[in-house]
């Protein structure tokens, strides 16, 4: 189930024209997103599986186009469902914070997504 909400996370981005990749983003054109996903192993009592996707937007632009990104994944990924097969995939938006990254040049916004699955 990893693998399909990681993949139905990419459909999204592209839904939204943001490039983004996981872990390695391997294109040159800025501002992009690179993500990672950290799974809780617990099934909690309605049958559902939770982690978080930890989303980190790299700019050597202006900030404000950082906050852009942050702006259309917290509106497109408030309370979002995504049915794929039998499987249902939920993400929500968690908040965002900004990260230094020892280049002047180069800025960084971390962005969290929390997600729960269920699956048949």
């Amino acid at each position: 189930m990893e693998t399909e909400l990681l993949t139905a996370f990419q459909s999204e981005l592209v839904k939204l024209g943001i490039n983004g990749a996981f872990r390695l983003y391997k294109g040159t054109e800025y501002p992009y997103l690179t993500y990672e996903y950290f799974e809780n192993d617990v099934t909690h009592e309605d049958g559902g599986t939770a982690g978080e996707l930890l989303c980190e937007i790299w700019t050597r632009g202006e900030f404000a186009d950082l906050i852009s990104i942050k702006e259309q994944l917290k509106k497109h990924f408030k309370q979002l469902n995504i049915k794929v097969g039998n499987n249902v995939y939920h993400f929500d938006y968690a908040g965002a914070t900004p990260d230094e990254t020892g280049d002047a040049e180069l800025k960084k916004l971390q962005v969290n997504i929390t997600t729960k699955y269920w699956g048949a």
